[in-house]
């Protein structure tokens, strides 16, 4: 199927995939919104790595709010996305944020991502 045609349901295929640092950029629109803390008590977080970019491998830290997902209410949503991948780089994140949001939360789990 030529000239961008497609068959219904079938992923479009970008001709330039998008590099891990142009994605972090795509995802820093998404997350921008303060209120995406809002009712935050259970957060997850994991890891990302994108392979064989020009820039070698590239690494995320990615923080989920997944109250909803406990609460069988909704879908997780993104909270961050962290260049890096460390127990520091989350715990510098954690420790940027406000003590208020900090003291509501009441877990914290690794590798949700992988069970959602």
């Amino acid at each position: 199927m030529g000239g961008g045609a497609r068959r219904p349901g079938s992923r479009r295929v970008l001709e330039e995939p998008p590099t891990p640092l142009s994605w972090l950029k795509g995802a820093r629109l998404l997350i921008n919104d303060p209120a995406r803390f809002e009712g935050a008590r259970v957060i997850g977080v994991d890891e990302h790595v994108w392979h064989h970019t020009p820039y070698g491998d590239t690494y995320v830290t990615v923080i989920l709010d997944v109250t909803p997902v406990r609460d069988r209410s909704g879908p997780s949503r993104l909270l961050d996305m962290i260049p890096g991948r460390s127990k520091k780089v989350f715990t510098t994140w954690l420790a940027s944020q406000p003590n208020t949001w900090r003291e509501n939360i009441e877990h914290c789990r690794d590798r949700w991502i992988h069970r959602l």
